[in-house]
């Protein structure tokens, strides 16, 4: 499960629109039409839980972030290529 470090108990069980996105991503690239049953239904289960905020500021400050990390160019080097 995805931690956000916080003191607060709602903020640790908080996902933001874009981890959701990329864990919908995953789930549609997997193979194993069991795997995926099992990662869908656990899909389902997180969607109830809060969704934090993301605003422009939000998006400007992971765009300088981002910018400061490793590159990634391809799904195989970011890790998704093994789904």
């Amino acid at each position: 499960m995805l931690r956000i470090s916080t003191s607060s108990q709602n903020m640790r069980r908080s996902f933001s629109p874009v981890n959701i996105a990329e864990i919908r991503l995953g789930i549609e690239l997997m193979t194993d039409a069991k795997q995926k049953q099992r990662a869908t239904a656990t899909f389902r289960r997180m969607r109830r839980k809060p969704l934090l905020r993301i605003s422009a500021e939000t998006a400007e400050v992971f765009g300088i972030l981002a910018a400061k990390g490793p590159r990634k160019n391809n799904l195989a080097e970011c890790g998704l290529g093994r789904i």
